[in-house]
């Protein structure tokens, strides 16, 4: 959202938009995670705050963005952007992993260990001259 707001000219505008779009599966993740680290019995209720939230940014957003807008065109898009950041970093230091994930990776490890074992194994046999 930055880029977009600092963008010079209309074809880095179009760059910025572009990048902005491929950030923008952020909500299809916020979906993933609340069903993951939901039970099944609240699940519903969750995920229902997560759409509420958008449909309430759908509903202010463009009110707070035209109030914003008499600072200036690119106020609107810069505050989204330093929401945005804030956001991440809010997620990144205090949202844990989910325990699919962990799970997941756990079994990766597993995987990983084992096959490095069997190759240790497979090694240790011909240099034995078996």
């Amino acid at each position: 959202a930055w880029s977009q707001g600092l963008a010079p000219n209309f074809s880095m505008l179009v760059l910025a938009r572009i990048l902005s779009g491929a950030c923008g599966a952020v909500g299809s993740t916020a979906n993933v995670y609340v069903s993951d680290i939901t039970s099944a019995s609240v699940r519903g209720q969750y995920l229902g705050y997560v759409m509420n939230s958008n449909g309430a940014a759908f509903a202010f957003g463009p009110g707070l963005g035209g109030g914003l807008s008499r600072f200036g065109l690119n106020v609107p898009i810069e505050v989204n952007g330093v929401m945005c950041f804030l956001a991440g970093l809010l997620a990144m230091l205090y949202l844990p992993e989910s325990p699919v994930f962990l799970r997941r990776q756990h079994e990766a490890a597993r995987r990983s260990i084992e096959a490095h074992d069997s190759a240790s194994d497979t090694e240790s046999c011909r240099g034995s001259g078996l």
